[in-house]
């Protein structure tokens, strides 16, 4: 005889197209689960949004609700079991707002963005913070807020919709299939009180993998390879040679987004391919690794985020 399956409930701050790109991953998993299904549970303001997706999921089988309401206003009260919210929401401070309020009424919180940069890159942000990892849940606060006073005010059509890039528009498929296999993967194991299996914080900038992402406020804007190797001797996530990762250097001016990696044969770091200074490199060595500095120096300022560069957000 079959047992009755264990219902995951599963929050979901707002209910546009962030929200309707995972509801095939949460029908496809309720379809073949024998123990689970996911319930969503829809909170937007917007008048009539939540309960148009909540429509569509019961169409798709599943369970679901829909209020009108902030996501805060939904993370007041005390939570069933097995519950977690996913923050899809199209302004940077509404996810720093439910964030700091999640730390207050424990509650596993994932979250997923997108940010287009003036130099029209597209990058994902992934969030999987358990209950209780208040520290963590404030660092990344700490990330929307610096985005909020640097993002264009817009709605996701300046990425995705007539606004946007045409490159932009042909991959979106592509980073909320990353998105949804992000939050399936880690969803389980988060709601049992187990240490999910991805970083807390990541980035992607092609759709396709992840990397982690170091939170850095700083005073003012230091040089790419010294931020480098103080991420190195005191690393916020484990740091794996071979891998790349992304540090986000928080500044009063802005933000400044490096790729770092470990190098396997020395482990020494680089920034986006420049190595970083070392004293033990020898003395011949010294003038070329000083203008590799420069140059890293002279892409990060151009590639900074601030309120004369600013940025487009998204779900």
């Amino acid at each position: 005889m079959a047992n009755e399956r264990e219902t995951l409930n599963l929050i979901s701050g707002g209910a546009g197209r962030g929200a309707r790109a995972t509801l095939p991953a949460a029908t496809e998993w309720s379809e073949k689960s024998e123990r689970t299904v996911i319930r969503p549970i829809y909170v937007d303001p917007v008048p009539g949004k939540a309960r148009q997706l909540q429509m569509q999921a019961v169409d798709s089988g599943l369970d679901a609700e829909a209020y009108e309401m902030k996501i805060e206003e939904a993370l007041t009260g005390e939570m069933a079991p097995n519950t977690a919210v996913v923050l899809q929401l199209d302004q940077p401070a509404a996810v720093e707002h439910a964030l700091l309020v999640s730390v207050e009424y424990p509650v596993p919180v994932f979250a997923y963005s997108m940010v287009r940069t003036q130099r029209d890159q597209l990058l994902g942000l992934a969030l999987a913070l358990a209950a209780e990892e208040r520290d963590l849940k404030k660092r990344a606060a700490e990330l929307f807020k610096s985005l909020a006073a640097l993002t264009v005010r817009s709605g996701a059509g300046a990425i995705f919709g007539d606004d946007g890039r045409v490159q932009h528009r042909q991959a979106e498929a592509v980073y909320r299939r990353l998105c949804s296999r992000h939050l399936l993967r880690n969803l389980p194991k988060l709601i049992a009180g187990l240490p999910p299996e991805s970083n807390p914080i990541e980035a992607t900038w092609d759709g396709q993998t992840w990397q982690g992402l170091v939170i850095r406020p700083v005073a003012g804007w230091q040089q790419p390879v010294e931020l480098a190797r103080q991420v190195a001797s005191d690393p916020d996530i484990p740091l794996i040679p071979g891998q790349e990762y992304t540090v986000a250097e928080l500044g009063s001016d802005g933000i400044r987004l490096h790729r770092i990696r470990m190098r396997r044969l020395d482990g020494r770091m680089t920034v986006n391919g420049t190595a970083a200074l070392d004293e033990a490199v020898a003395a011949e060595q010294a003038e070329r690794l000083r203008r590799e500095a420069e140059t890293a120096m002279q892409r990060a300022n151009r590639q900074a985020i601030t309120r004369t560069q600013p940025i487009w957000f998204s779900e």
